[in-house]
């Protein structure tokens, strides 16, 4: 099963997708939020670089750099959470 292209990247969107209301109640309270769309970008992008033909691939590598380019971007910002906008109420956690 998992050994399919497009078998895996459905299941890894379910999980990351199942995730998603638990990352979206605690991205401005917990640090490992910041690694949830960088980490979701480099799991989906195995399987479309698994896939046959060109465009696929090459998505999936722009994915990936995608990803990694995120994951630079908050490392180079010291790992700060978001700021809340005016108006938005923080949860916490």
């Amino acid at each position: 099963f998992v050994t399919r292209p497009w078998s895996l990247f459905f299941l890894i969107m379910a999980c990351f997708s199942a995730a998603f209301p638990y990352y979206q109640a605690k991205r401005s309270s917990q640090k490992w939020t910041l690694f949830y769309i960088p980490v979701a970008c480099v799991a989906v992008a195995v399987p479309l670089i698994m896939m046959g033909g060109i465009p696929r691939p090459i998505l999936g590598v722009v994915v990936a750099l995608l990803g990694a380019y995120v994951l630079y971007r908050r490392a180079k910002n010291g790992w700060k959470l978001p700021e809340a906008e005016p108006g938005e109420r923080l949860v916490e956690g």
